[in-house]
């Protein structure tokens, strides 16, 4: 059995990675199976473990191999005892006929066993974010690929405006895809000048997510919303909808990294940094934001989020709306500092 790890803060270039590797592998074994397990926060360890066994101990009627893809296990596997000794029994004794794939897209904390041991026994690929330098050789490369090129300056410019932390040069992938996107069908597939740049991309989302995120923590939802009406209505060409989904997706990269800090914050900040390969200073800002949550509300938040990103791609609702009461529900429950309320059903 072949095994593979893939995680890492860049997203967006795993699982791309990712769908060339099924595709391939569909080519190059066209009697082969395929299944995909995803490990949700709530899931028990037997049942987790009888899923497992299931998906790799039995074979289709006509296949004679298979690639498991199991998704967001690794983090969540010191809650899950029995679940974490099969995995290891697997590691050690793997069947000769299916190829296995683990994928982490939500952080992993790298003093697990299970990684200490998948980085031995896999094929691992970290997908670490894009410095600078190198993401504008991948944007030229990108647009290359549909004829399209970025004046210097431009890219410049562009790079400014979607940088996502002021203390390290990070870049959200996918939020750069979608704006060349956008760049592209503006300048009709020609040149992209600096002047596109400045008329059609706002700054960065991420930029006021952490100011989003801090006034729903106070419970202060009138002023979070406030903010959240600005955001959406950024730029000259902004579309609701799709300025909704990245709010989403940078709330939900902002709870994610709430939830790392608050697993480790019996450690001391140089000492997390360490764990999760970041600067102490934005480990010590995120700790100051984390201790205004329990765990509880922020894994709650994370799931509605994530059930938020579907509605918002999958159904006509008012994208508004749905942040507004994720919002009011977030903020009520700091202030009553109780369970959630079940009036608002996101």
């Amino acid at each position: 059995m072949s095994v593979y790890f893939f995680y890492g803060q860049d997203t967006f270039s795993l699982l791309e990675e990712l769908k060339e590797f099924k595709d391939k592998w569909r080519v190059d074994h066209p009697n082969a199976g395929m299944e995909e397990l995803r490990v949700e926060s709530n899931s028990s360890d037997q049942e987790l473990r009888m899923r497992l066994r299931e998906h790799l101990e039995n074979q289709g009627l006509f296949a004679n191999e298979k690639l498991i893809i199991i998704h967001d296990c690794i983090d969540r596997l010191s809650k899950l005892s029995s679940t974490e000794r099969y995995i290891l029994d697997v590691l050690n004794n793997p069947p000769r006929s299916t190829a296995l794939i683990f994928v982490e897209t939500e952080g992993v904390d790298k003093r697990r066993t299970a990684f200490k041991k998948l980085k031995k026994a896999a094929t691992v690929r970290e997908f670490a974010p894009l410095a600078r330098a190198n993401l504008e050789t991948w944007i030229k490369n990108r647009l290359e690929k549909q004829r399209v090129k970025m004046e210097k300056s431009a890219i410049a410019k562009f790079l400014d405006l979607l940088q996502t932390d002021d203390e390290e040069e990070i870049y959200n992938l996918w939020q750069i895809v979608s704006e060349l996107e956008k760049l592209i069908l503006y300048s009709g597939g020609k040149n992209i000048a600096e002047g596109d740049v400045t008329k059609l991309v706002a700054p960065n989302i991420s930029q006021n997510v952490f100011a989003l995120t801090n006034l729903f923590a106070e419970g202060d939802s009138a002023q979070a919303i406030a903010l959240l009406d600005d955001l959406v209505g950024r730029g000259q060409i902004a579309e609701e909808r799709n300025q909704s989904i990245a709010i989403v997706g940078a709330l939900a990269s902002q709870i994610r990294s709430l939830l790392l800090v608050k697993d480790l914050e019996d450690q001391g900040p140089a000492e997390i940094a360490k764990i999760l390969d970041w600067k102490e200073g934005r480990v010590w800002i995120n700790l100051k934001l984390a201790k205004k949550f329990t765990k509880a509300i922020l894994v709650k938040s994370l799931e509605d989020l994530r059930a938020i990103d579907f509605r918002l791609k999958t159904s006509e609702e008012p994208p508004k709306l749905l942040l507004s009461l994720f919002i009011q529900k977030v903020s009520s429950t700091t202030r009553a500092d109780k369970a959630f309320l079940p009036a608002l059903k996101i």
